[in-house]
């Protein structure tokens, strides 16, 4: 299924967020940006996780995005990224969204939680309920350059959940790097009841990555 597939109002002229360009899908690229997005990545293995799907190759210009989503308050992002997503998203019908949550104080710091929006478009694109299941209790401290091992212990007790007996949840995040936070995440889910835990993320870092 190609994007434009995906997005209905293809009439729609917008600019492209990456060149200014012209580009015929809200929210979308140009037709020369997206050939340089970076390629799926193949599927990654997480402990307690059934199986993780991501849309993209942590690489430029894809990074350049998220930054700007993340941290400069493009929540129109959302939606592009979402698009690609919704192109991978090959679990059961009856999975629901669950976003991977962000501290209440970073929620608060930012103004908006990346995973709620993009678990909104892709709701939007594909059907999918969107369950607030998970909380995160504990502002955990930056997780860069640590290895898997430290992530694990950095983000021990980090999270809750509600009573999740019986579903089949799907893991939204931005970026999966080692997959600790990920596995904290299906591991408490699985502890409330989750019958299966997937994930579906934006971008992948490459493996070895921290």
């Amino acid at each position: 299924m190609r994007l434009n597939a995906l997005f209905p109002q293809s009439s729609r002229i917008l600019n492209c967020p990456l060149c200014g360009s012209p580009a015929v899908c809200a929210f979308g690229l140009c037709a020369d940006c997206e050939s340089r997005m970076p390629k799926r990545p193949q599927s990654r293995a997480v402990f307690g996780v059934a199986r993780v799907e991501a849309a993209l190759l942590y690489g430029e210009p894809a990074v350049s995005l998220m930054h700007r989503f993340k941290y400069e308050n493009c929540r129109y992002l959302a939606a592009l990224f979402a698009r690609f997503m919704a192109e991978v998203d090959v679990f059961p019908k009856e999975a629901v969204l669950v976003p991977v949550p962000l501290h209440k104080e970073r929620r608060k710091a930012r103004g908006f939680s990346q995973t709620e929006e993009l678990c909104r478009e892709l709701s939007r694109l594909t059907g999918r309920r969107v369950e607030a299941l998970l909380t995160r209790e504990r502002d955990t401290p930056p997780q860069t350059g640590l290895t898997f091992s430290e992530r694990q212990a950095n983000l021990s007790g980090a999270f809750s959940a509600k009573s999740a007996k019986g579903v089949f949840a799907i893991l939204v995040d931005d970026v999966v790097t080692t997959g600790a936070t990920l596995a904290e995440c299906a591991g408490t889910l699985q502890a409330a009841g989750a019958a299966k835990v997937f994930a579906l993320c934006a971008c992948s870092a490459e493996k070895g990555s921290q």
